[in-house]
């Protein structure tokens, strides 16, 4: 398939999922591509979130085809959870974040301490020869999953890096 198609094939994918998304009441939109080397993504809001301090945003995207050839495309969906780091705060914080990457079964959190965000990210290869229902179903797959960690682990995070939990009380969350 000819790299045009791709990007044309993903791009009605992902507006098929913003439509989606709206429809469910969550908002929505694909964000304005600025540079051809960066990919087209979708931004939403993960609403079972929406009352929390810090808005979670999420984003879906297919890493940019590299040649015609490719065999393999990448899909992603990253959450950004928060943008105010504390510097007190952040060596409990790496811990958390070690420990409840390795109890998750994907995926992993970041700290980006250069500027100063903790973020999820949950990347999968597929094949090319995908179809595109097969596609568009990855697309909900990978979202649906990635949300649900992001969830379950959202006020966890966020009581250490406010200071009201230390990595103990994050053990103990995890059982153990």
């Amino acid at each position: 398939m000819e790299i045009n198609d791709v990007l044309d094939l993903r791009h009605e994918l992902l507006e098929q999922f913003v439509q989606e998304l709206n429809d469910n009441l969550t908002p929505a939109g694909i964000i304005e591509v600025t540079t051809e080397d960066e990919p087209e993504a979708v931004e939403f809001m993960l609403d079972e979130l929406a009352n929390s301090s810090d808005e979670v945003r999420g984003y879906v995207y297919f890493d940019l085809p590299q040649t015609p050839e490719d065999e393999v495309q990448h899909l992603t969906c990253m959450f950004s959870l928060s943008e105010d780091l504390k510097e007190a705060t952040l060596p409990a914080l790496y811990a958390a974040v070690c420990h409840i990457n390795f109890a998750l079964p994907f995926g992993g959190f970041a700290v980006d301490v250069n500027n100063r965000f903790l973020s999820y990210k949950l990347c999968a290869p597929l094949s090319m020869e995908m179809s595109r229902e097969a596609l568009y179903d990855e697309i909900c797959i990978l979202a649906g999953n990635a949300s649900e960690v992001v969830s379950s682990f959202h006020n966890v995070l966020m009581k250490v890096i406010d200071g009201d939990w230390d990595i103990e009380k994050v053990v103990d969350y995890l059982g153990g």
